[in-house]
């Protein structure tokens, strides 16, 4: 379900958002949430990830993560979102957002691959195509974060590294590569 509209087109739009959201202000491992969410977009670019998948990328922390509050909770709609990303980009948006990451971080490599969602336990499953689009958000957000702030690496990057491994069948060539040098820097 990829989107017809040019790159530029989406991400002017997508940055529109982020600056209205407060994302280009709030502080993040390198620098801002906005330099963070285009860094993250343009990894996922690079790996030849559908538009809609970049998209969600650039907006992935649009409702706030079990590592993020919401940026801005006036722009934190459901309807809002959409205005500025496809339906698809939103469901996976919405997804990565819910996520409670150990129980369905443990489950993506499996044959019944869910979210379990972090506010209420629901387990919300997964497609194969849906699956893989985590996959990669999830590398690319950790791996950029991971990058930029020491002490979250030190306490997290060995428990990553095991699990972004055990995920390399649903990373690309492109993924794959990048993840063999993070895992010689982490």
């Amino acid at each position: 379900m990829t989107t017809i509209e040019s790159d530029d087109v989406r991400d002017r739009r997508i940055d529109r958002f982020i600056t209205l959201a407060g994302g280009q202000d709030l502080p993040h491992p390198g620098g801002t949430l906005g330099k963070h969410l285009h860094r993250v977009g343009d990894t996922l670019r690079r790996w030849g990830e559908e538009p809609d998948v970049v998209d969600a990328g650039r907006l992935h922390a649009a409702y706030g993560t079990q590592g993020f509050a919401v940026p801005n909770a006036e722009m934190a709609t459901h309807d809002h979102v959409r205005r500025f990303v496809s339906p698809y980009s939103e469901r996976l948006i919405d997804l990565y957002c819910r996520c409670d990451r150990a129980p369905s971080y443990a489950s993506w490599d499996s044959a019944a691959p869910f979210v379990v969602d972090r506010d209420n336990g629901s387990r919300i499953a997964l497609n194969d195509a849906e699956r893989r689009a985590l996959i990669a958000l999830t590398v690319a957000n950790e791996m950029d974060v991971l990058r930029h702030d020491r002490k979250l690496a030190d306490a997290h990057g060995s428990t990553l590294r095991r699990i972004f491994n055990r995920w390399r069948p649903w990373l690309c060539a492109a993924a794959q590569a990048d993840l063999d040098i993070w895992n010689t820097e982490i």
